[in-house]
């Protein structure tokens, strides 16, 4: 807003030009212009803005009109659009592609107001059109609008990311310097040359301090320079005096590459409860506090490396530390206005999550959780003692359950490994199973004194539920009380049999046969009797018993079927005729 000082000036100025002639106004405008140092468009405005004067000059009956309707211009801007690359470089001029849209059919012509002829519409009409609907390349090139994002505390959100040193690569003789002409990035055959030499510069930060920890690795990109990395950020430093950024943070912020999405590196994030996060493929500020630092780094750091001959990689991460050391304990941050090391300071015990030993989390790194089955009490067995799973309300007895050690409670505490509906791992904290002296759960029901009950299952609830539906009662208790008077389910409501009969099925033909060739025959053997039961029943019919059973013996070895007691008696009776003994 124009002081009031000013104002009187553009008075001034108008009092002036309105009391000169229009061939004067010219030399008027310069003398002002050079006296206030203010250009004579710029005057003309403020006169404008605070209402000291006007050109008295009428606006013209067409302005505001356009002369190409808003589906042309979209259509241009649109083939502009298409035909620009992804690094922004627009390959499809406005002349192009209004000859492109006249070829294809797209009418750009106006009718002159004086001839009355129908004439071409101008390239540069068609560019000032395209500005003035907010369609022309440098308006759509603009970033979108994003939403402001805060962390909570230190040690709350972390970043991770990794840049190519474009400026430097290791060869034999040391760090040295990709000169333009020698590695210009449109011949990749150049730079494929120092490709295995490059030195990759690894940064993680903390978004809430921007305290950050920085390594420099030789070669390409890996998921195993991101986990040394990690566990090097995530463990107390050696010179702990100067480093202090350590601890495990409660998420991880990083891009949807490769290395970064590897198995092992989300493995070991899990196990170390990390909630990571990849954000979208090409909104590198959704991570824009590790995207600066990439930054500060290569102009508070790197270009020192100008002055300074360095011989290894070892070295020049020996650089960087000691450069890190004194910019984040020096070094203002303009958001916040302290250091980065004096405000991770502040963190809390609570917030300070310690990590454990580099063994377990290499460990980690390849560690899959392992499968546990639930047993009738609601627990799991993990190496050699038994872990309370009540509190993950999806568990039922018999299931297979994925564990694994708590990183920060062991052996106290194992964490149960469930996948949500949404695809994301949800984790449960399960305490051992206190035992007494006798071994039995100090949780149990003393017997006589007290009663327990389990908590209800999913399956337990589930067959509740269909009990209750089909026995009827308000409780799975009644509904089985129901169920045993023989009531019928569903309250006889559901026909299972009846609608059978009202099936129609087809009238079947009767198909001819063969009669069988073979004859089954039967053979039943007659019992036999031994000689005693033989003897009796011949002396049942009236024979000689002297000498019976002997002769019976001899002379019927096989033994007698009842049928033939009658020959045996004959024979016997004609052997002890008179007249007719056998003689010897």
């Amino acid at each position: 807003m124009a002081g009031i000082p000013e104002i009187d000036m553009l008075r001034e100025l108008a009092r002036r030009l309105d009391a000169s002639p229009h061939k004067g106004r010219s030399r008027i405008m310069s003398e002002h212009s050079t006296r206030y140092g203010i250009s004579v468009p710029t005057l003309y405005r403020r006169m404008k803005d605070v209402g000291v004067w006007s050109s008295g000059r009428k606006r013209r009956a067409d302005a505001g009109s356009s002369a190409i309707d808003p589906e042309t211009l979209q259509k241009i801007a649109g083939m502009q659009r298409a035909a620009t690359r992804a690094n922004g470089k627009r390959l499809l001029g406005a002349e192009d592609a209004v000859e492109i849209a006249r070829a294809n059919g797209v009418s750009l012509d106006r009718v002159d107001r004086g001839t009355g002829e129908i004439v071409p519409i101008s390239v540069s009409t068609v560019r000032r059109q395209l500005r003035q609907a907010g369609l022309d390349a440098r308006t759509l090139a603009r970033p979108d609008a994003h939403v402001e994002m805060r962390s909570l505390h230190p040690n709350h959100v972390w970043q991770v990311d990794a840049s190519v040193c474009v400026l430097y690569y290791m060869d034999r003789a040391g760090l040295a310097v990709m000169n333009a002409d020698e590695f210009y990035k449109n011949k990749p055959e150049s730079f494929q040359k120092r490709a295995r030499g490059m030195v990759i510069r690894y940064l993680v930060t903390d978004h809430y301090t921007g305290a950050f920890h920085l390594r420099y690795f030789e070669g390409a990109e890996s998921s195993a320079m991101l986990a040394d990395l990690l566990i090097e950020a995530f463990l107390p430093k050696a010179d702990p005096a100067r480093h202090i950024l350590h601890g495990v943070p409660l998420m991880l912020l990083a891009d949807p590459g490769a290395a970064n999405t590897a198995g092992a590196t989300r493995n070991m994030l899990r196990r170390l409860l990390v909630d990571f996060r990849a954000h979208k493929v090409r909104n590198p500020r959704a991570k824009g506090s590790v995207e600066q630092h990439h930054n500060i780094i290569e102009r508070s750091f790197e270009s020192r490396l100008t002055f300074q001959r360095v011989t290894s990689l070892e070295e020049l991460n020996r650089y960087a530390d000691t450069w890190s050391a004194a910019f984040q304990s020096g070094r203002i941050h303009t958001r916040h206005g302290h250091t980065r090391y004096g405000l991770w300071q502040t963190i809390r015990a609570d917030q300070l999550r310690l990590a454990p030993d580099e063994a377990f989390m290499r460990d980690a790194l390849t560690g899959v959780p392992q499968l546990r089955t639930v047993a009738g009490n609601l627990t799991v067995s993990f190496e050699a003692r038994e872990y309370d799973v009540r509190g993950v309300p999806s568990v039922n007895v018999g299931d297979r359950v994925a564990v694994a050690r708590n990183p920060y409670r062991w052996p106290e505490e194992i964490m149960v490994i469930e996948t949500g509906t949404d695809g994301d791992e949800v984790m449960f904290a399960c305490p051992a199973r206190e035992v007494d002296a006798g071994g039995f759960a100090v949780s149990a029901a003393v017997i006589g004194q007290e009663h327990k009950s389990h908590r209800t299952t999913p399956a337990e609830a589930a067959r509740g539920a269909l009990d209750v539906a089909a026995w009827g009662g308000d409780t799975p208790e009644q509904a089985e009380r129901n169920r045993r008077a023989r009531a019928a389910a569903y309250a006889g409501d559901i026909d299972a049999l009846e609608y059978l009969q009202d099936i129609q099925t087809p009238t079947y033909m009767q198909r001819r046969g063969t009669d069988l060739p073979v004859r089954a025959t039967r053979t039943t053997e007659t019992a036999r009797m031994s000689a005693m039961e033989a003897t009796r029943a011949l002396i049942g019919r009236g024979a000689v018993r002297e000498g019976l059973f002997d002769w019976i013996s001899s002379s019927y070895a096989d033994g007698v079927t009842e049928d033939g007691l009658d020959e045996v008696l004959a024979a016997w009776t004609a052997r002890n005729a008179p007249g007719l003994r056998a003689v010897g």
